[in-house]
C-alpha cells in the first residue's frame, strides 16, 4: 500500500462530530483534533454513536504553494478506486491530493462502519476533501443534496428544501429567510416510510437541525418571484445534478438514483425564481401553499 515518505505523529485522542444522521468519530494527534472541537463545537457526539471512524495521521505540514485558501480550495486530486489483495481482503480506494492521501475501507458484513484513514497536515481541508466522500459513503437512507434548508416552525413543523449549482444563489435565500434557514449548502435526506426528514449538514452557515420535507424547490435567478410546479421526471433530472454521489460503484449509484426518484414522486417540486428581497419568506410560504 502506498504511503507518504513523511514523519508520523501517534494519534492520541479522539472526537466524534454529528454530520446530522452520520455520527464520525476522528481518532489523531490532539492538534489536529482541537481543529474539528473549534469548528464543529456545537455538532459534537458520543463516539459510541459513530457510523465511521476516521484515523488522522500528521504528516508534515502544508507546502508553500498551497499557502492561500483560494490554492488549498483548488489543489489538484486524484481518485484511485482498488480492490483487495486476496480474498477475504478489505478493498481500500485512495483519494490523492499533492499533500494528503485518504483511504477509504468498504464496510465488510462483520464491520459494517466505514472506516477512512487521513495522511496529511495538521489542516482542516483535507478533512474537508474528505466528507465529500464519507458522507456520501457512510449515508444509505437517502441522499446528499447540495441545497439550503427552510424550516417553518409553526406546528406541525415542516422544511423545504431550495436546491441548485453553485453560485444560483442558495446561500442568498438561506440569509434572505433569517432564523427559518437551518442550512445554506448541504443537507441530508433521510427517506423515512412515513414522511421524509431533512437534516442540515454543518457545512458554513447552519445550525443542528431536522424536520419533515413537504417541499422541494429548484432555483433560478430571476428580476421577480415566480414559483412553477414540475413534473416529478423534470425535479429529477435537475435534482440529480446536485447530488453528493458517493465513490464511483455501480450498486450504490443504482440504490441513489432509485432513492433519488423515490424522493421526487413522494414530495411536490417547483421551480423557484427569485429575486434577492427581504420579502422572499413571506411569498414562499404564500405561493406554496396555494400551488399545493
Amino acid at each position: 500500500m502506498r504511503r507518504f515518505s513523511l514523519p508520523v505523529t501517534v494519534a492520541s485522542d479522539s472526537v466524534a462530530v454529528a454530520f446530522g444522521p452520520v455520527c464520525v468519530a476522528f481518532e489523531g494527534p490532539q492538534a489536529c483534533l482541537e481543529l474539528l472541537r473549534c469548528r464543529y463545537h456545537d455538532r459534537l457526539a458520543d463516539p459510541v454513536a459513530a457510523t465511521a471512524r476516521v484515523r488522522w495521521i500528521e504528516t508534515g505540514g502544508i507546502p508553500n504553494e498551497l499557502g492561500s485558501p483560494l490554492a488549498v480550495v483548488r489543489e489538484p486530486t486524484q481518485w484511485r478506486p482498488t480492490s483487495g489483495d486476496s480474498a477475504g481482503a478489505e478493498a481500500v480506494d485512495e483519494l490523492i491530493g499533492k499533500s494528503f492521501r485518504i483511504e477509504l475501507a468498504t464496510p465488510q458484513a462483520d464491520a459494517p462502519e466505514t472506516s477512512v484513514r487521513v495522511y496529511g497536515p495538521a489542516a482542516l481541508y483535507p478533512i474537508d476533501h474528505l466528507l465529500e466522500i464519507l458522507l456520501p459513503a457512510a449515508w444509505c437512507h437517502g441522499p446528499l443534496l447540495h441545497a439550503a434548508a427552510l424550516v417553518r416552525e409553526a406546528p406541525p413543523p415542516s422544511a423545504w428544501i431550495a436546491s441548485g449549482p453553485s453560485g444560483i444563489g442558495k446561500s442568498t435565500l438561506a440569509r434572505l429567510c433569517g432564523d427559518h434557514a437551518i442550512a445554506d449548502e448541504v443537507v441530508a435526506i433521510d427517506l423515512r416510510p412515513e414522511v421524509p426528514i431533512v437534516h442540515s449538514l454543518p457545512y458554513s452557515a447552519s445550525r443542528p437541525a431536522q424536520a419533515p420535507l413537504v417541499g422541494i424547490h429548484l432555483l433560478r435567478q430571476a428580476p421577480h418571484h415566480r414559483t412553477r410546479r414540475l413534473a416529478a421526471s423534470q425535479a429529477l433530472r435537475r435534482l440529480a445534478r446536485e447530488v453528493l454521489w458517493p465513490p464511483p460503484n455501480p450498486a450504490s449509484h443504482r440504490r441513489l438514483f432509485d432513492q433519488l426518484s423515490d424522493l421526487v414522486t413522494r414530495v411536490p417540486s417547483w421551480e423557484l425564481s427569485f429575486a434577492p428581497t427581504p420579502d422572499i419568506w413571506s411569498f414562499l410560504t404564500r405561493s406554496t401553499k396555494v400551488a399545493a
